[in-house]
């Protein structure tokens, strides 16, 4: 009979221990759970704000290239103003149908940079969702451009409309100062 009772007080310690060993496995497998968690959150996030500045990286890209057809353009309207013999009218009038003539087919075909060669080889694309050209003596040009980056994954797709008015014949040459005046960049919410 004391066998039989140590053995049981034997069985009983058995039991709590499993039960113990059991919860600690369990606590441990829990907490290694919410660290992979957290982890893969914060890579989310990182790939997340990689994809975003890259694409917000197109959009200046577009800006860049948006300024120097600006630029093309008023050299454009210069040259036909000298040629012609005209004012300040023959400039806009030759400016404007550069403009709406030449940039949306140069957004279009227009590859950006491969921003970061150690992250990745993908470039931000850039699309010309809606183009509100100068028509009738408008003297206001309006095209919404949206880059989509994508990264791991991630995509991040901002909007911006860019606007873009008629500069005084006067300014040509531009300055970047004169191009600051002339377009302006704002960005949609997504």
């Amino acid at each position: 009979m004391v066998r039989n009772a140590r053995l049981e007080k034997r069985g009983a310690a058995y039991i709590l221990v499993i039960i113990i060993l059991a919860i600690v496995g369990a606590l441990g497998t829990a907490i290694f759970s919410v660290s992979m968690m957290n982890y893969r959150m914060k890579q989310i996030e990182l790939y997340s704000k990689t994809a975003f500045y890259l694409a917000e990286a197109g959009l200046e890209e577009a800006y860049g290239l948006i300024a120097k057809e600006i630029d093309h353009a008023a050299a454009f309207g210069q040259l036909e103003r000298e040629k012609e013999g005209g004012g300040h009218h023959q400039f806009k009038t030759s400016y404007t149908t550069y403009l709406n003539e030449k940039l949306v087919s140069s957004l279009s075909s227009y590859s950006c940079t491969i921003l970061d060669p150690t992250l990745s080889n993908e470039r931000p694309s850039l699309k010309v969702l809606e183009v509100e050209p100068f028509v009738n003596g408008n003297d206001k040009f309006s095209i919404t451009i949206q880059s989509v980056y994508k990264y791991r994954n991630v995509s991040h797709m901002p909007k911006a409309i860019f606007e873009i008015s008629v500069p005084n014949a006067s300014l040509y040459p531009l300055e970047p100062t004169d191009i600051e005046d002339i377009l302006h960049m704002r960005y949609l919410s997504e």
